[in-house]
């Protein structure tokens, strides 16, 4: 991924230094290790839709921490950030749906965005996702299938127990198979 973005941090800076190559990788790695991470205010900022100005402060604080020179005003710079966090956070098996969904329902309102590779990136995992939920073997388990009724009637015919007890453990079995009668009818 760091080579990815080196690669094309040009559609931001001309000829950026490798210092600040390094600083704002650093930035970018820096985000991917908070605990917490608001998934649709990161999409917001690299579709350059309007966030909350606590989360685009305490982004933007994250870079000017690593590089005082950091431009906290350069809304394109932040939106390419922004995209390739989205990016390496996809990796992370909890949060690759969320991001996936979140910048798939965005794209579909034909934002002009600084790094489109992003979208398509999303597109890929997402049908990668998919086709490994397809192909996934489904292994069934064999269930007892007698009803709870019947399980109910035959406690009755049982001579270990005390007629109280059975009668008790039969009215309780009866009820939770009138319950879930219930409920499979709703």
């Amino acid at each position: 991924m760091k080579q990815f973005f080196s690669d094309n941090y040009s559609k931001i800076c001309l000829a950026p230094s490798r210092e600040q190559l390094e600083r704002r990788w650093q930035g970018i790695e820096t985000y991917c290790k908070k605990e917490e991470v608001d998934v649709l205010e990161l999409a917001k900022l690299y579709y350059l839709l309007k966030a909350p100005d606590t989360f685009k402060q305490e982004f933007v604080a994250i870079f000017h921490d690593i590089d005082i020179s950091f431009d906290p005003t350069n809304t394109r710079e932040i939106a390419y950030l922004a995209g390739n966090i989205l990016i390496n956070l996809m990796e992370n098996a909890n949060l690759a749906l969320d991001i996936i969904f979140a910048i798939i329902c965005l794209s579909e309102y034909k934002i002009d965005v600084v790094l489109p590779e992003v979208i398509e990136m999303a597109y890929k995992k997402f049908g990668k996702i998919s086709a490994d939920t397809r192909e996934r073997v489904i292994t069934y388990k064999n269930v007892n299938t007698k009803s709870i009724k019947d399980y109910a009637v035959s406690l009755k015919e049982l001579e270990e127990f005390q007629k109280t007890q059975i009668t008790g453990l039969a009215e309780l079995s009866n009820n939770i198979a009138s319950s879930l009668s219930i409920l499979i009818q709703n």
